[in-house]
């Protein structure tokens, strides 16, 4: 068989349209491929470019935009880092009919492969939905690109989504699991899990069964697992839980769906008991539902004896530049509310006899200029006056009182809290102008989630702080 792509049996690519992504929140998909009975009276809808990022290529239509430009510069910075291997990644392909015909598409990855092949290119993964499928009638895409080119081709036998943060997954559809395989010029394929790059942890979640003792369902995500109750709907592809970023540091273990959290501690330990010991204390949990996982998480630290992280919020890649996953709690219809202050808290173990040790602050953050105690969650207002990060909001206490602990009131999906003094404590004049400042940061939308908890007392009887809620429309 030529490598050039004469006498061919088989061509490459598709019908099937790409998911465009409408946020940083929803996955994107990589074109499918066909088997050659598809028709080659298929057209492509404009003459194909190879677009190259150093270890990644991308291949498709000069119209296309189904990959976006954030997209190819996440993939650009986590698959291009890896080395020996080259990704070649295929744009949207459908029938519109006014462009080159399919022959075009299977000729110019011809060209790509025989170019990769001669500067020494041993490994290619081929992003296209399906190349790695084999069925009884034929051999899969892959297998024969292997053959004919003697390199390694790394392909999915299913649909491929491009996750925020650039990795790769094929979502593991039952009876059949699918995802990515590994195929070499003579060989039996290799089997290669649901995630591309596989980061370390893969091996271990995938060991994890399909359900606990209790009837909880439990699925592979990019990011690692999912539990929902047998009640709830199986999640679609479009939801958020298959946008949280893979993290190597560890898997995220999402607890709840939207519309049904109920998924109760004994099932998360079963779940985290299932792992191997060496990769549980590096799980963090995190709310797939709006209900607060404080609870949970501290039940399971108490279960394996072992410190569990707990994200606030579903970590989801947000508007910030820096590429650092924020928590974002999501509301009963599946769609993101607000980003809570605390990012993530530590759960340790009760020891024999003692009450729970107060969850410990691991990630913070604040719209103010100074970084403030970083170990504490506070930053000085003024010399009279401190605010402090807790996972419902923002507690504003005198600055020369103890700092409230981060779990003070439990957290509401819909808004932040925003806490005003202690009890017994005056709240005279000097705090109006600080906390007005402190409003205006946050932006309208937040304010208006917001509400505002007063614990002190107003030395004028409370009219000034009237008068900043209906300013800021906060609710009180």
């Amino acid at each position: 068989m030529s490598r050039s792509g004469e006498g061919r049996s088989w061509w490459f690519g598709g019908g099937g349209k790409a998911k465009r992504r409408s946020t940083r929140s929803t996955p994107g998909t990589a074109a499918p491929a066909e088997g050659p009975d598809a028709g080659h009276g298929e057209r492509y809808g404009a003459p194909l470019l190879a677009e190259e990022y150093g270890a990644l290529i991308l291949l498709r239509a000069a119209h296309d935009a189904a990959i976006s430009r954030t997209e190819v510069t996440e993939l650009c910075e986590l698959l291009g880092a890896e080395p020996g291997i080259v990704t070649v990644v295929t744009g949207t392909v459908g029938p519109d009919g006014d462009g080159a015909p399919a022959e075009e598409f299977w000729q110019r990855l011809s060209e790509l492969f025989d170019t990769l092949r001669e500067s020494g290119t041993r490994t290619v993964r081929l992003v296209m939905s399906g190349a790695g499928e084999e069925r009884p009638e034929r051999v899969s895409v892959a297998r024969q690109m292997a053959d004919a080119w003697e390199l390694e081709v790394i392909a999915p036998d299913g649909e491929v989504q491009i996750v925020p943060g650039g990795s790769l997954f094929v979502r593991p559809d039952l009876p059949r699991v699918r995802g990515w395989w590994s195929f070499s010029p003579g060989v039996r394929p290799v089997a290669l899990g649901a995630r591309q790059p596989a980061p370390a942890w893969q091996h271990g979640v995938e060991q994890v069964p399909e359900c606990t003792d209790s009837g909880c369902v439990i699925h592979q995500i990019p990011a690692g697992l999912l539990a929902r109750s047998p009640h709830s709907a199986e999640p679609e592809r479009e939801d958020l839980c298959y946008s949280v970023p893979v993290d190597p540091r560890g898997p995220t273990f999402l607890v709840g769906v939207p519309e049904d959290g109920d998924v109760s501690a004994s099932d998360v330990g079963e779940v985290l008991g299932a792992l191997p010991s060496a990769l549980r204390s590096r799980v963090r949990l995190a709310p797939g539902s709006p209900r607060d996982l404080l609870r949970t998480g501290q039940s399971a630290a108490d279960l394996l004896d072992s410190e569990i992280v707990v994200h606030t919020g579903m970590p989801l890649l947000t508007a910030a530049e820096d590429g650092t996953a924020r928590a974002v709690l999501v509301g009963a219809d599946g769609a993101p509310r607000w980003q809570p202050f605390v990012d993530a808290v530590v759960c340790a173990p009760a020891r024999h006899g003692e009450p729970a040790p107060a969850p410990r602050l691991l990630g913070w953050n604040l719209p103010l200029p100074d970084s403030g105690d970083q170990e504490q969650g506070t930053v000085r207002l003024s010399s009279r006056w401190q605010v402090t990060v807790t996972r419902a909001g923002l507690w504003i206490t005198d600055a020369d009182g103890t700092a409230p602990e981060p779990a003070t009131r439990e957290v509401d999906a819909e808004g932040p809290a925003i806490e005003v003094g202690s009890p017994g404590e005056e709240l005279d004049t000097s705090l109006w102008p600080e906390l007005s400042r402190l409003l205006s940061v946050l932006g309208a939308d937040l304010r208006g989630r917001a509400r505002l908890y007063v614990h002190g007392t107003a030395t004028d009887g409370g009219s000034a702080l009237r008068a900043l809620a209906a300013q800021h429309g906060v609710r009180t």
